[in-house]
């Protein structure tokens, strides 16, 4: 579908920047093998866990709308999960959990947890994109190359 553009995580943890989307793409979404999210320009973390039987999402700002498939984004436009909110989904669950505020606290302890520092690295960093398109952002969890 050229009016979407996808991504599909396998497992891991991911911090998404996206500016509103205008023009000829009309969707943005994030898919696993549980869940699918439909993005319009918000600032999220998705968070896949190593068995691939759950998805979080916690929206840090902004709103993405999160169901269990694409059809049921399309179908019925997903629950809305909006900044400052999280949400789950469970493999078998036919729609994800009620968004509830998150935990700061609760969030950096799980997100240290899958690597210490990395919260401070994902949610204190301040990206200013000026508008413009950014295509890759580090935030400093990656290898300095060997000298």
């Amino acid at each position: 579908d050229s009016g979407s553009n996808r991504v599909r995580l396998g497992m891991g943890l991911v911090r998404f920047l996206v500016n509103k989307i205008t023009g000829k793409v009309r969707t943005f979404k994030v898919l696993t093998n549980n869940s699918c999210m439909g993005v319009r320009g918000t600032n999220f973390l998705v968070d896949l866990t190593g068995d691939q039987k759950e998805t979080n999402l916690t929206t840090l700002e902004g709103s993405v709308a999160f169901a269990a498939d694409e059809k049921s984004l399309e179908d019925d436009g997903g629950v809305p999960v909006e900044g400052g909110t999280a949400s789950f989904i469970k493999a078998g669950m036919k729609a994800p959990s009620a968004p509830k505020p998150f935990d700061r606290k609760e969030l950096t302890a799980r997100l240290d947890k899958i690597v210490p520092g990395l919260a401070k690295r994902l949610l204190e960093t301040e990206v200013k994109t000026d508008g413009k398109a950014v295509d890759q952002v580090d935030f400093g969890t990656k290898k300095a190359p060997k000298k």
